[in-house]
């Protein structure tokens, strides 16, 4: 608390300071403060109080009462909505400290040159240290087994509104620049991936396409209480097909669901899409259908029937081998839980349906520990939840986190698109292949707080350059791994900081199978000496460590010591730091990466 009881001060002369330019007074404060866990509180009980927007105005509040000596303010409470934050008192009493405040003394009159008393001095920072760890990588079982597209990202809707949260200006699907020869290298890059469009606003598009005329189209649908027009155009459409073929990505995309008066779902505008689409030579990888839909009683009959109709539609439309697949229910949050009433009758009843045929949950990890760096947390309790209930229906239908974020409500300003951001995401990237998910599709690719670029001038954001590490080294196999710490090898390191998973590394041409580990460190003074077993370690690695020279809420970061940047339009190499196998790997704080070492023979990576 002392550094932050500096930057009080600090800011407090600046404030206090400027109060005779800003509101022509000629005293200044006196700023003898200090913070409740620091010092004494001065003054007792209080003569006057008021509601203020800073310190300096707390200040001149005391300067402009004649009686007041003194005075007490309670920083947290900016921006809050309380009744009281200031607090002028008349005697100089010295009380116990007390949690969030800060005192100060009443200038001289006369007196325009008060002067800060000396600062505290600053807490000796926490000697760093070094933890020594093996892990140890079961390269003989193939535990779990991806999609190649599994590390992907989503394109939504939202555009200039509001109800979604965050600022989403023009990164809608129907207005970024699809032409932009930045964002298509920047997605081209990321192959192969899946793009899917959608979001909660899925429900109420509709489709300039078949019958529907422009102005039908263009008539608002209400949506959480308010009328919104949302028509994707036959020439926008086309124009999206296009931006698909040129970047190679894969689609899956949200389609409408409008009811009928019978309460079923009116698929009519749908198919005509669909048909129109397919008669354009694209075939969508997958489909899903509406969004946040979880009817119990009314509806749910409708909903099961929908997903049979959707996936009649798919097989008609695309027979045999090029069927898209199904994907469902997509529901959020509050629903995909053992708890709900709806998630375990929808599984019940739809799975032995076949249709969806792809278990979709939507997830955001808003308890990562924001604003720092932390681990998947929320989500994995969710994802958890989502397998066991599909595994007590069918053990082999595969589960994608189809909408998964940093932070729901367009994400965290200033947070969850700076650098901070990263660890959650490779950590989550990783945890979610290990318990067995086949998919994981970023929110989002543009957009709002957390995109992976940057709405209009698509510069990329710090989590587009982990999530090209991703796509360039980690492969589909996932194999189990265990960290024991070497000072004792019966025990777990003894703080849970250091996350490392295991994959066979993305295979490339006349490249023999090699194992990739992805690895995060969340911790702020410890370095992590981590020695490998089950690889080879008679042979070099590559060594690839994601660190942030303009700090966690930068928008900076460097590869082995070298900052990344775009070069003009196209995305840079990532060259390697190669090590001796022999030598532990040496994980700094705060960092993230990933390696690359020869399988021993028998691995599962080796072929």
């Amino acid at each position: 608390m002392q550094s932050f009881t500096m930057v009080l001060i600090l800011v407090f002369a600046l404030v206090c300071g400027s109060i005779s330019n800003v509101w022509g007074q000629q005293d200044q404060c006196n700023a003898a403060i200090q913070h409740g866990t620091e010092g004494p509180m001065i003054g007792s009980n209080h003569i006057g109080n008021k509601l203020v927007d800073n310190i300096g105005e707390c200040c001149l509040f005391c300067q402009n009462t004649t009686a007041c000596v003194a005075f007490d303010f309670a920083p947290s409470t900016i921006g809050m909505k309380v009744n009281v934050n200031c607090w002028i008192k008349d005697n100089k009493d010295v009380l116990p400290a007390e949690k969030d405040r800060i005192s100060g003394v009443k200038c001289q009159q006369g007196n325009n040159n008060c002067t800060l008393p000396p600062a505290p001095a600053p807490p000796t920072p926490p000697a760093p240290a070094t933890e020594q760890i093996t892990v140890t990588v079961q390269g003989d079982t193939v535990l779990h087994e991806t999609i190649p597209e599994y590390a992907s990202f989503d394109i939504d809707w939202w555009h200039n509104t509001t109800g979604s949260g965050g600022d989403w200006g023009n990164a809608s699907i129907l207005y970024v620049d699809l032409k932009s020869s930045r964002l298509r290298n920047l997605v081209a890059a990321l192959e192969p991936s899946l793009m899917r469009i959608g979001g909660s606003q899925d429900n109420i598009v509709k489709y300039e396409v078949g019958g529907m005329s422009l102005d039908e189209c263009n008539a608002p649908t209400k949506f959480r209480g308010t009328q919104v027009s949302l028509c994707l155009t036959a020439e926008r459409w086309l124009a999206v097909l296009e931006f698909y073929n040129a970047t190679r990505a894969k689609m899956v995309f949200g389609v409408s669901y409008f009811t009928g008066t019978d309460g079923q779902w009116n698929s009519t505008n749908v198919e005509a899409f669909l048909r129109f689409t397919a008669a354009h030579g694209f075939v969508p990888y997958g489909l899903e259908l509406g969004e946040e839909m979880q009817p119990t009683d009314d509806g749910f009959e409708a909903l099961v029937n929908g997903y049979q109709r959707l996936r009649t539609l798919a097989s008609t439309i695309w027979p045999g081998t090029n069927t898209p697949v199904i994907l469902g229910p997509s529901c959020g949050m509050g629903v995909e839980t053992v708890q709900s009433p709806f998630m375990g009758k929808f599984l019940n009843t739809s799975l032995p349906l076949g249709s969806p045929n792809i278990v979709n949950m939507h997830s955001y990890n808003n308890d990562g520990g924001w604003p720092n760096p932390g681990f998947l947390s929320q989500t994995l309790v969710q994802a958890k939840a989502m397998m066991y209930m599909t595994r007590r229906v069918n053990a082999s239908t595969p589960l994608w986190c189809g909408e998964c974020g940093p932070h729901n409500g367009g994400g965290l300003k200033n947070v969850t698109d700076k650098a901070v951001s990263s660890f959650w995401y490779i950590d989550a990237l990783g945890a979610l292949a290990r318990l067995g998910f086949a998919q994981h599709g970023r929110q989002a690719l543009v957009g709002s707080h957390y995109g992976l670029v940057q709405d209009g001038t698509y510069t990329p954001n710090p989590d587009y350059f982990a999530l090209l590490g991703w796509k360039r080294l980690m492969g589909t196999q996932v194999m189990n791994t265990t960290v024991t710490s070497r000072a004792n090898a019966t025990t777990t390191p003894t703080s849970d900081l250091f996350h490392v998973y295991a994959h066979c590394a993305r295979k490339q041409s006349g490249v023999a199978g090699k194992t990739a580990f992805a690895f995060v460190n969340i911790a702020a003074t410890t370095t992590y000496s981590v020695q490998f077993e089950g690889i080879r370690t008679d042979s070099t690695r590559e060594e690839y460590h994601f660190t942030n020279p303009g700090g966690l809420m930068s928008e900076s970061v460097a590869l082995n010591g070298n900052v990344l940047s775009l070069d003009g339009d196209d995305v840079p190499a990532y060259n390697p730091k190669m090590q001796s196998g022999l030598t532990p790997l040496m994980v700094q704080p705060y960092s993230y990466g990933f390696i690359i070492t020869d399988s021993l023979p028998g691995s599962v990576c080796a072929n």
